[in-house]
């Protein structure tokens, strides 16, 4: 329903109806609409993530970040195309927020993937003997960003003619290593 309707026309009730169990049900097992709205999205999202730095070793990630940041921009990819339209809800919830409508729900899981992912970042620089141009929380705060734009703002960004999947990994996986580590992996990437 939220990707049916928006956000705020989704109700509790209909959502409770159309799956066939009460709607106090719904509010013991997720507390709110909000709630339901984190655990069919942001919940996966973020496990997404952290599966994704957890899976991966230092070892791994420094031998070759390349290779192991365009894995994940895959996965992360094809789950932001598949939930395309829950996103664009909660986009435009944001946007109306920004106006003055009631705050959209905060998303979960992702702050434990951003202290995850900037102490690799540190760890990375560390061992690299270097400093980051942009503090580790932020960087790997705007890469997120700049990873579910590149596809949900596609059109818009590519002027209708999106790159390739792969060439759009694989260009998003450059960015993303040389920005928050400073790293180019092997030694024969441009």
């Amino acid at each position: 329903m939220f990707a049916e309707f928006d956000y705020e026309s989704a109700t509790t009730r209909e959502i409770a109806r159309r799956a066939g169990v009460s709607e106090t049900l719904l509010f013991r097992y997720f507390g709110s609409k909000a709630g339901l709205f984190d655990r069919l999205l942001f919940a996966p999202i973020g496990g997404l993530l952290n599966d994704f730095l957890s899976s991966h070793s230092p070892d791994q990630v420094s031998a070759d970040p390349i290779a192991s940041t365009r894995a994940f921009l895959t996965s992360l990819l094809a789950f932001v195309d598949d939930n395309r339209k829950l996103l664009a809800s909660f986009a435009a919830r944001r946007l109306v927020s920004a106006t003055g409508g009631p705050p959209p729900p905060a998303p979960s899981g992702f702050e434990a993937f951003y202290d995850l992912a900037a102490t690799e970042v540190r760890r990375i620089h560390a061992q690299q003997g270097t400093v980051p141009d942009v503090p580790p929380d932020t960087s790997v705060r705007l890469s997120l960003g700049m990873v579910m734009a590149s596809t949900l703002f596609a059109d818009w960004l590519f002027s209708g003619q999106p790159p390739e999947r792969e060439h759009l990994v694989d260009s998003l996986a450059h960015m993303l290593v040389h920005a928050t580590t400073g790293a180019t992996g092997r030694k024969d990437d441009p």
